[in-house]
């Protein structure tokens, strides 16, 4: 068997976890192992240096399979092949949720980063990847301090008559958060942005033809945790292999597996619940 073609997969020991039947105990250790906005899979991915795949009962899509982690070699390995020390990393952070109900390296969020190495990393990085975008700041007024230490707020930024065709990256004025949304979402309503890269251009046609999208699972899964945490979440799309984006749409509902089964073709079976744009 060449050793590519091997599937390694790690059991979490759901049996440690809350929960009055294996069943319930499989849905405390899924949400529990996955983390909020999946910041702890993110954290054993980037530890670890290599993929993970949450599956099995307790997951969105439940195999009859117990829960499990399915590691695959990381997009940066010079390996093939997923070696025994990364997978004894992933065991250990499963051992540190267990325990410590959380992981030393993942945060409820994302951390703020320098203006200036951010835009540094952006220039190097070149097109953007799928995958999560930090949230837009609030455009609301903040409270600055005056030379006493009092506070006072500071007037909202004056509209941009260009709006969201302005050009110019280091405009002061108020541009549109989300581009043609009638009527315009409030200064302070907490927005998701995420980047999502499709198969081909026919699934966003058939998208933006029935009003709806899915992903996949993991995916699905984060989507789903930020629609419950955000006022609006924005998916911006770009079909592989175009180079481009092809377009934005806002998650108008939460992903529904009734909603339009086997729209997707051969991929449904592989996809996350349906949910409306």
């Amino acid at each position: 068997i060449d050793p590519k073609d091997l599937v390694i997969k790690v059991k979490i020991p759901f049996e440690k976890f809350e929960g009055d039947t294996d069943e319930a105990k499989q849905k405390v250790a899924y949400t529990k192992v996955l983390g909020a906005g999946a910041s702890n899979i993110r954290a054993i991915m980037k530890k670890a240096g290599c993929k993970l795949q949450l599956r099995g009962e307790g997951a969105p899509g439940a195999e009859k399979e117990p829960l499990h982690f399915i590691l695959k070699p990381g997009a940066a390995s010079e390996s093939e092949v997923v070696s025994q020390e990364q997978i004894e990393m992933v065991r250990r952070a499963v051992d540190d949720i267990i325990e410590t109900g959380k992981l030393p390296d993942a945060g409820p969020g994302l951390s703020k980063a320098d203006p200036e190495k951010a835009k540094a990393k952006a220039k190097e990085a070149g097109p953007v990847a799928p995958g999560p975008v930090t949230p837009s700041s609030s455009s609301s007024a903040k409270p600055s301090k005056t030379e006493k230490g009092d506070e006072k707020e500071t007037p909202p930024a004056e509209p941009c008559d260009l709006g969201s065709a302005c050009p110019d990256l280091n405009c002061r004025k108020r541009h549109p958060r989300i581009p043609g949304m009638t009527p315009a979402p409030a200064d302070n309503a907490k927005i998701q942005y995420f980047v999502l890269r499709s198969h081909s251009m026919a699934n966003i046609q058939t998208s933006v033809k029935e009003g709806v999208w899915a992903t996949s699972r993991f995916n699905t899964t984060v989507l789903q945790e930020a629609w419950e945490a955000s006022d609006h979440v924005v998916l911006i799309f770009s079909a592989n292999q175009t180079g481009h984006f092809q377009g934005y749409a806002r998650m108008s509902s939460a992903p529904d597996r009734k909603l339009h089964p086997g729209l997707w073709g051969k991929m449904s079976g592989r996809l996350g619940d349906t949910f409306k744009v």
